[in-house]
């Protein structure tokens, strides 16, 4: 079993494509499904749904991201990246090697599974949220999905093991765009200008004072991580761009959040006498494992290596498909301590054993 896995893990690795825009990954996957009796159909522009039909009223779904990021691979392993600038450093080369493995588990015995068994290969997990295209596209109903599971790589995890949780388990995020408006003039003659640096600059401070002085049992996260603002060094920076992220577990908490960061733009707005426009980019709902679907986890994986994990800062659009049907992620150790998103992310492809395992064994119960 660790064979395919490995198999189809690294003849992925090798073509990492962008977005929708998978044709290769795609081919990949028809292929390999066409060795089974899956009835198959599209879905997101470039995502594929397998569906088994063992003749029952509903339907369990699986989920595998597809997608790989603009990352230039560094790596002598003789399965890298053949697309320059592009790589599979988030682990979804991993994940798909898992649903393609379990299709043939699936295969072999749908007569004795308790429901339907739908796979779904998404595109656009890192941006475009495909999650949220294959759930407008109806597969959900067309397939009476009526729970649905996935899980993520962790490289902080130890190699195999499994770690999950009820409720919280990633955040809703979104990304903040801020534009502070100035009026230009000679550093000599300040007085005559407004100064746009020093506003961003001010934004900053006072949105982290903000975000410190928030409650302890209220988890979130805003940080900026770009700044710039001015042309030359002895004129007053007529314009500041600021860009930041912005994370809270619940609904509530992120409208919360962001009324607070458009608050103090206002004040400090006032305070300079620049203009400042605040954007929020459009952000997946907060991940929240349903706690009845964590209790069927714990009995199927009773034996392995599960542990309970803390909620992750992370974000992760399989949110979407949770606003309709219930479900649950979980993470799967691959102990490398390589970091997701880092050109030189790598797993042990014996990780993938762990989630190909639950995976047959939720099929199993579900």
């Amino acid at each position: 079993m660790v064979e395919n896995l490995r198999r189809h893990r690294r003849a992925l690795h090798r073509i990492p494509e962008i977005g929708f825009d998978l044709p290769k990954t795609r081919a990949y996957i028809l292929d390999a499904l066409s060795q089974t009796d899956a009835q198959i159909s599209s879905a997101a522009q470039s995502g594929v749904l397998a569906f088994f039909d063992a003749g029952k009223a509903q339907t369990v779904a699986f989920r595998s991201d597809m997608d790989a990021l603009p990352v230039a691979e560094i790596s002598d392993v003789p399965f890298a990246s053949e697309h320059p600038g592009r790589m599979h450093a988030c682990g979804h080369d991993g994940h798909m090697a898992v649903l393609l493995t379990f299709s043939h588990w699936v295969q072999e015995r749908l007569a004795e599974l308790p429901n339907n068994v739908l796979l779904i290969f998404q595109p656009a997990e890192e941006s475009g949220g495909g999650a949220n295209k294959i759930v407008e596209s109806g597969a959900l109903e067309q397939y009476r999905v009526k729970r649905i599971f996935a899980t993520h790589v962790e490289p902080s995890l130890p190699l195999g093991t499994l770690a999950c949780r009820p409720g919280a388990f990633m955040a809703q995020s979104s990304e903040v765009h801020i534009c502070v408006q100035g009026k230009a003039a000679h550093a000599a003659r300040w007085r005559e200008g407004i100064d746009a640096a020093y506003a961003g600059a001010l934004l900053i401070v006072e949105l982290s004072r903000m975000e410190r002085s928030l409650p302890e049992d209220m988890p979130r996260l805003l940080k900026f991580g770009k700044l710039h603002a001015g042309t030359a060094v002895n004129v007053i920076a007529e314009e500041a761009q600021l860009g930041g992220t912005m994370r809270a577990f619940s609904a509530e908490d992120f409208r919360f959040l962001r009324d607070q960061v458009l608050s103090v733009a206002a004040e400090c707005e006032a305070a300079t006498g620049a203009r400042i426009s605040v954007e929020f980019s459009e952000s997946y709902p907060p991940l929240r494992n349903d706690p009845a679907l964590y209790e069927m986890f714990l009995r199927a994986t009773e034996g392995m290596d599960v542990r309970r994990c803390e909620p992750n800062l992370l974000s992760e659009d399989f949110s979407y498909y949770l606003q309709f049907v219930p479900g649950l992620m979980f993470q799967t150790g691959l102990g490398t301590g390589a970091e997701l998103h880092s050109s030189q992310f790598h797993m042990d492809e014996r990780a993938l054993l762990s989630a190909y395992e639950a995976f047959c064994r939720l099929a199993a119960l579900a």
